[in-house]
This record gives C-alpha cells, structure tokens and sequence, in this order.
C-alpha cells in the first residue's frame, strides 16, 4: 500500500509539470540580411522572466497558459512589442521577429551636440 502511494504521488506530480508549455521562435538581423541576431532579449512585460537568444537567434520561452505582451530587443535595435500573444494549450512557435537598427541621422547627432 506505501509503495502504491509513493507511485501516485510521483505520477501526479510529473503530470503536473507536463502542464508547462513554451513559446519559441527565432529573431533575425534586419540591419544583415535577417542573418539569425544572437543575444537579443525576449521580455515579458509586467513578470520579471525574459530570456536570451542562442547563436542561431532561436529562443524558448517557458509559460503557463495566458495572454502575453513580449518586448524583442537588442542595444542599437528598435524594440518591437508584441502584444496579446495567447499560449493555449500546446507550445506556441511564432514566426520570426526582425530587428530594425536605429538609423543615426545627422539632425540626431547635431542635437546631442547642441544639448
């Protein structure tokens, strides 16, 4: 009977943790040919997770179910926001996120002068 118990309680937890999705995608270089954009952050706006991209810009992001607004981001990059990104029942794969490069012009430059 202990031993029937011990099985039950594993098998209930591990099903517990199997209730763990991910949201998962690639982010690419507009500035290079969207080559894949290595260590770009996803944030999740209002919780304190976010996640880096590998060398191939490919990333995982572990949630539960809900709606999410995501923050793409990288120093020099214009950020995108994502909002309302809904997880559901299964693993959501989005499509590919491109970052933009901030395009320094001469009238931005002569006003960080000017200041």
């Amino acid at each position: 009977m202990k031993n029937l118990l011990i099985v039950l309680c594993l098998a209930i937890s591990t099903f517990g943790f199997a209730q763990d999705m991910s949201i998962n995608g690639k982010v690419l270089d507009g500035a290079y040919e969207n080559q894949p954009l290595a260590f770009a952050y996803i944030t999740v706006e209002g919780l304190d997770i976010s996640v880096e991209t590998d060398l191939a810009g490919d990333y995982q992001l572990p949630l539960l179910k809900g709606s999410y607004t995501l923050i793409f981001d990288f120093i020099g990059y214009r950020p995108i926001v994502m909002k309302n990104v809904i997880l559901s029942d299964k693993n959501l794969h989005l499509d590919p996120v491109v970052l933009e490069a901030h395009k320094l012009t001469t009238d931005i430059l002569l006003a960080e002068k000017a200041e």
